[in-house]
């Protein structure tokens, strides 16, 4: 028998046989779970009570900060360095840009000329004055109260002058036209000449440009090289008066009664005056003087 046989120390045989009627029945539930459906509620607490019995972990909190449009940076490529772009000019206000040596000094204001008379002048009705005559290179003859000197060919320059009209202070104005022309056909207003070697040369040409110079000894100097200048007429057929006022050093060389250059030059003090006329490209370029006078300048 198992009863007879089990030790002592599991206590009285009542108490044993109350343990394996316990077995028996739990035996008894699990065969009966496996062959039947489970109650959900049963169930539901089988879980819960699982789920109370295993320990969760720690939960890990995730914060996302959003931000507003100002506040978000986004990265992005360097852009290229822009394109170089015109600055616009205003269509009301058209200006040429002046090329380097075009700068020009303020224009006289409210130039007038001397009312004395004049120390000499000349309306070309007289042929005695100037050295007139023809040559291969030029010709110069006074009609119509008119000097008229034409250059023959291209790329030359010829001048008379009066060794006998001479000055020191003064102001000098002579009207010039000129006919069809082009580019650097010019001609000009000579002063303080000492002889066909040694004067100061001002002069214009048919683009509106001028230019001063003197020769010494033969050797020809620029002071001002061509600049632009709103004083002249330029172009076929337009006349301008060259004005030079001299007191002492201090010249000032005007156009049509306006300023294009004031400048100090010690090399002469005094001296005659002549009339001057170049062709660059023209054959044949005609000037036309007038009006020659010369006053006196005063302190």
């Amino acid at each position: 028998m198992i009863n007879s046989q089990l030790p002592s120390a599991f206590g009285p045989l009542s108490t044993i046989r109350s343990l394996w009627s316990v077995v028996g029945y739990l035996v008894s539930i699990i065969w009966l779970a496996a062959c039947s459906p489970a109650d959900p509620a049963l169930v539901a607490r089988a879980v819960e009570g699982t789920l109370t019995a295993v320990p969760t972990q720690t939960p890990v909190v995730v914060v996302v900060t959003v931000m507003s449009q100002s506040e978000v940076s986004i990265p992005t490529a360097t852009p290229a360095a822009p394109e170089a772009t015109s600055t616009p000019v205003s269509e009301a206000t058209p200006t040429a840009t002046p090329e380097p040596s075009a700068t020009l000094l303020p224009t006289t204001s409210a130039f007038s000329f001397p009312s004395e008379t004049p120390l000499f002048s000349d309306d070309f009705t007289q042929t005695s004055a100037w050295p007139l005559g023809e040559d291969a290179a030029r010709a110069v003859t006074v009609a119509d109260g008119q000097l008229r000197f034409t250059i023959k060919v291209a790329d030359t320059f010829r001048f008379v002058y009066n060794p006998d009209r001479r000055a020191r202070d003064f102001v000098a104005a002579v009207t010039v036209g000129q006919t069809a022309c082009a580019f650097r056909d010019r001609y000009g207003l000579l002063f303080r000449v000492q002889d066909n070697a040694n004067y100061y040369q001002f002069e214009v040409d048919c683009d509106g440009r001028f230019r001063f110079s003197k020769t010494v000894g033969g050797v020809f100097t620029v002071l001002r090289d061509w600049s632009a200048a709103t004083a002249i007429n330029a172009g076929n057929n337009a006349s301008n008066i060259l004005i030079v006022q001299a007191q002492g050093s201090a010249l000032e060389l005007l156009v049509n009664g306006q300023t294009v250059l004031n400048l100090n030059e010690t090399e002469f003090a005094e001296g005659g005056f002549g009339l001057y006329v170049g062709s660059n490209p023209t054959t044949g370029f005609t000037a036309l003087f007038d009006d020659f006078r010369v006053w006196e300048a005063k302190p």
